[in-house]
């Protein structure tokens, strides 16, 4: 499957689960920052995921590597993905897009070693994306 394809398929999971499993805020947020050790600053898109209470949100992670998410979460343990930003607009499907210096272990909600324990309240998740 494509980068673009994968992707665009994240996201509409995701805000799909968001917008149906935790509709109305609940006042659970989580910021943090986003490494690679020895790396450039990372920037993408963080995914949050709660099989147990249907909840999901996501945050797009700022040129200086934070993230934060709206108070949509309920309480409960999250998978994690990171994602890479999306191709410029315009870019052809075609096009040899330069490799992401996220590790395609952290990409994959199904397949990411990051879980994140968020309870009422404001939450701290920094994410260090080891090779």
């Amino acid at each position: 499957m494509n980068r673009s394809l994968f992707m665009t398929s994240c996201i509409v999971s995701v805000l799909t689960v968001a917008a149906f499993g935790c509709s109305k805020p609940v006042g659970s947020v989580v910021t943090g920052t986003v490494t690679i050790p020895n790396g450039p600053p990372v920037e993408g898109t963080v995914f949050f995921y709660c099989a147990a209470n249907g909840c999901g949100a996501e945050a797009v992670v700022q040129a200086s590597g934070t993230y934060a998410t709206g108070p949509l979460l309920k309480p409960g343990t999250y998978m994690v993905a990171v994602l890479p930003p999306p191709p410029p607009n315009g870019t052809s499907p075609d096009a040899k897009l330069p490799e992401s210096p996220i590790p395609r272990r952290y990409r994959d909600l199904g397949k990411t070693p990051l879980k994140c324990d968020v309870v009422a309240g404001k939450n701290e998740f920094p994410i260090e994306l080891v090779k």
